[in-house]
């Protein structure tokens, strides 16, 4: 499943887009195959100064000071900064004092191992920094203090263990936090207190056993998929939610949540889904690979809108809907639980682009000919053969996907898959 789609933006895209280059180039420093270089270009209808530092090399303990990194007076008017074929081991605070106005810089792959204290004291333009695909470790709680314009953060792919508290406190203006691939263990409660701003949170793939969501009020897109948590509290205006690949056995609802749209909760140990009714605008329901046992009406509002359902690979052994309207429900994935009978939805079934019901123990299917499936599965169940080949005349033979290859014994192909036949007896009654 991929993280959010389009409902997320990545900081890196998003820097590296700013920072497209223009048309014309200024070397300011003459280029050889080693020399540190800048190279700068207008873009924007010249409004916007864009430089590029090459072959920059700095070690743990040097001293460095601005004239280092350039010595234009034209550092005043850069916007946008990147390196190229460069390392810094310790970000040096004369970075800043030498381009005083920038907006953007991207720090990425740089092989950073600290900040020096103060490294941003200068920062006070900044707007996003990209520090990811980096070495950092620990983040002091000032680290940040001099960036108040604040808005997009990206420290995806460093060493991280822990987020100090008080870490984004001078970063009141914060919209986006990315911090995935990381090894944070816990995020404080009043780690976020003063980040009344902050709309997308992505710490995919930590180590993260506590992390109380609901502290982030503001939040409308959170991905905490591939960590260690075990409940989730849910923030009052969270649109999108992506938390598979946990070890979630409860969620805790604060109040009707009449904004989430999207919520991933697949590969969990997740039984009771009755929180669901709480949620009556979601679209999009990922709740495969937990362990639930049964799938209520009640949970289900009456305005819920519904398009994807997926409940794959669970433990449901009955499935009836029939007192819930889902009209707008397009995909159902039941496949793979303990499924034995599911004829009751068929008024459900029909209005469905996509059904998958394979891996199940199910004997017969109640499909109309008005159907509106377009692509089903139905292989790996107990078929009866009468049942199948009559439901196969109301499916599009081009509908149906993953067929079986081969069959147990006392059971025979109908279009690839598996069936039973049975006999009829004098009475009309049919028996193995």
């Amino acid at each position: 499943m991929s993280r959010f789609g389009g409902a997320s933006v990545s900081v890196v895209l998003l820097t590296l887009y700013c920072m497209s280059l223009g048309e014309s180039a200024n070397d300011l420093t003459p280029a050889t195959s080693t020399s540190k270089t800048a190279t700068c270009y207008r873009t924007g209808f010249g409004m916007i100064l864009e430089c590029i530092l090459k072959n920059v090399h700095i070690g743990e303990t040097e001293t460095i000071t601005a004239d280092y990194f350039t010595d234009s007076e034209r550092g005043q008017d850069v916007s946008h900064l990147k390196f190229e074929n460069s390392t810094i081991s310790t970000l040096p605070g004369a970075l800043l004092s030498a381009y005083p106005n920038v907006r953007v810089i991207a720090l990425n792959n740089l092989q950073i191992r600290t900040l020096e204290r103060g490294a941003f004291d200068q920062g006070g333009q900044v707007k996003m920094v990209d520090l990811s695909s980096n070495n950092i470790a620990h983040l002091d709680p000032d680290a940040f203090n001099g960036l108040p314009l604040l808005r997009l953060l990206n420290l995806n792919e460093n060493n991280l263990s822990q987020l100090p508290v008080g870490l984004f406190s001078s970063n009141k203006r914060l919209v986006s936090l990315t911090i995935t691939n990381n090894h944070i263990a816990r995020i404080e409660d009043n780690t976020f207190t003063d980040s009344l701003h902050l709309q997308h949170v992505d710490f995919y793939n930590n180590s993260i056993e506590h992390f109380d969501l609901s502290q982030i009020s503001q939040a409308t897109t959170i991905d905490v998929s591939n960590n260690r948590l075990t409940q989730i509290k849910m923030p009052a205006q969270v649109k999108a939610l992506l938390a598979s690949h946990n070890r979630i056995t409860s969620i805790l609802p604060n109040g009707k949540n009449k904004h989430l749209n999207l919520l991933y909760l697949s590969h969990n140990k997740l039984r009771d889904i009755s929180w669901l009714s709480m949620f009556p605008e979601l679209e999009a329901l990922d709740l495969g690979y937990n362990e639930i046992e049964s799938v209520r009406p009640e949970y289900f509002p009456a305005q819920m809108r519904l398009e994807k359902l997926l409940l794959n690979s669970n433990r449901l052994m009955s499935f009836d809907l029939t007192a819930v309207s889902l009209k707008q429900l397009r995909v159902l994935d039941l496949s793979h639980n303990l499924l034995t009978s599911v004829e009751r939805n068929s008024p459900l079934f029909d209005r469905l682009d996509k059904l998958y019901l394979h891996g199940n123990g199910l004997k017969t299917l109640k499909l109309s000919a008005n159907n509106n499936v377009q692509e089903i599965q139905l292989a790996n169940n107990d078929w009866d053969c009468a049942n199948l080949r009559q439901q196969l005349q109301v499916i599009s033979s081009t509908a149906i996907s993953k067929r079986d290859e081969s069959c147990k014994p006392g059971y025979t192909h109908a279009s690839e898959l598996c069936c039973r036949e049975h006999a009829v007896t004098v009475g009309g009654e049919q028996e193995a």
